[in-house]
């Protein structure tokens, strides 16, 4: 009797550990993640609209793109716009006040008035989206793909050296996309939009574990 007891038990404590773990994760879920899921997606509108508007035959945007990467996991690009200017891949962040950094340093660091948060460099984890997305389209030449961040809430930017790419506020953006040359043939754009569409995970599930896997990599980094 005493064995069946002791597994009984252990059956029972199993299933609120697993229990509590599955709140917890909920709890983490409703509380952090849609937050600021929420604030982010705000800013990424904005950069929607303004791509959206200028959408035609010779400019094709994407938004909220998730792709599978070669290492099985998955990368995800704020805006992808393919135009015969070039592949531009834009990262967007929210982050508001004084954005101080350097290209070449892991950290850049946000201040509004008493406030100060350290977050990582958005040029090298834009950097990591372009690696991803020139290996989908590894035909195309590397200088097809130009990296973008955007800044929709900050007021002033104060990079002291530039990286891999260009960070810039939102009233620029628009000036930057006007001032590349055309480098693609209208005729390559929707085959090269096809690619992406094709490759594009709309899996919800898949979405919320990207995400969950992103928030802990950059926790765990941050440790290190």
């Amino acid at each position: 009797m005493w064995p069946t007891l002791t597994s009984l038990s252990m059956t029972v404590w199993l299933l609120i550990a697993v229990g509590l773990l599955a709140a917890g994760t909920l709890a983490y879920i409703l509380l952090v993640l849609l937050p600021r899921l929420r604030h982010g997606r705000e800013g990424e509108r904005k950069v929607q609209h303004l791509l959206d508007g200028i959408k035609n035959n010779a400019n094709i945007p994407f938004h909220d793109l998730l792709l599978p990467t070669a290492g099985g996991h998955t990368t995800q690009i704020d805006h992808l716009l393919i135009s015969t200017k070039g592949i531009f891949v834009i990262e967007t962040k929210s982050h508001y006040g004084t954005i101080q950094g350097n290209g070449q340093s892991r950290y850049w660091r946000q201040t509004a008035a008493t406030y100060k948060h350290d977050f990582y460099n958005p040029l090298m984890q834009n950097a990591s989206h372009v690696r991803h997305l020139r290996n989908l389209l590894r035909q195309l030449p590397a200088q097809w793909f130009i990296p973008i961040v955007v800044f929709t809430d900050a007021e002033s930017l104060n990079i002291s050296s530039r990286g891999d790419g260009t960070a810039l506020l939102l009233s620029d953006l628009s000036a930057e996309l006007k001032r590349y040359p055309r480098i693609i043939e209208r005729k390559h754009l929707s085959d090269i939009a096809a690619t992406v569409r094709k490759a594009n995970i709309r899996n919800p599930l898949a979405r919320v574990k990207h995400v969950i896997h992103a928030q802990r990599t950059a926790r765990q980094s941050k440790n290190k």
